[in-house]
């Protein structure tokens, strides 16, 4: 438990500064490893197996230890196993930062009160104008959000956002012309901890010359 509150914690200011940071080789301050004779395993394939199956493990390095993959338990069974949206706890991070900055703005003053429209510019008073929203308003406000998503590097590409939102049924009018209904499509920045070089090279010259 100790352990875990340790983790949680350093996880929480890494959250704070920049969420998209991987939790990879975090030092986890105060912990001391085991005698390696207690440990688990040294073995890569061994630790690789334990988050497949969704263990996080801890490694030693330079007398302390550190996190490495971190995951979480919950994986919904429609989200295939070869998607890392769910796996990773620090894509679980992102998505709250995301929901947050969704809520946000639509909870802030802009949006209350608001009349729907089908057209915002052919709304003459100015009055009116300023609390009309459209379709396109909530657009607007989503495109917004994917370039700051993209700023913080939470998602890979802001352009793939930008072209599902601009497709037909991104964002409808509810039922009953009570509000919107809007769906925002986004790929997640990835995360890297693997480094797969292969340097190739000819013991002959005469290639070069």
């Amino acid at each position: 438990m100790e352990l875990a509150a340790v983790a949680m914690g350093a996880m929480s200011r890494i959250n704070q500064t920049r969420g998209a940071q991987s939790y990879i080789d975090e030092p986890l301050p105060g912990m001391i490893p085991g005698a390696r004779s207690d440990q688990w395993t040294s073995s890569y394939s061994s630790r690789d197996t334990a988050v497949k199956d969704g263990v996080s493990p801890t490694v030693e390095k330079n007398g302390g230890l550190v996190l490495q993959n971190v995951l979480t338990a919950y994986h919904p069974d429609s989200v295939p196993l070869s998607s890392n949206g769910y796996r990773s706890q620090r894509n679980i991070s992102i998505i709250q930062n995301m929901l947050y900055n969704l809520h946000a703005t639509f909870e802030n003053e802009k949006w209350q009160g608001v009349s729907i429209v089908e057209d915002v510019s052919a709304v003459a008073n100015t009055t009116d104008r300023a609390k009309a929203r459209s379709t396109g308003s909530v657009i607007d406000d989503l495109v917004a959000l994917a370039d700051g998503f993209a700023d913080h590097a939470w998602i890979y590409s802001a352009t793939y956002t930008k072209e599902q939102l601009a497709a037909d049924g991104a964002v409808t009018i509810r039922t009953g012309a009570n509000g919107f209904d809007a769906t925002m499509k986004v790929l997640l920045s990835g995360e890297a901890g693997i480094f797969n070089n292969t340097i190739e090279f000819d013991t002959s010259l005469s290639v070069v010359l």
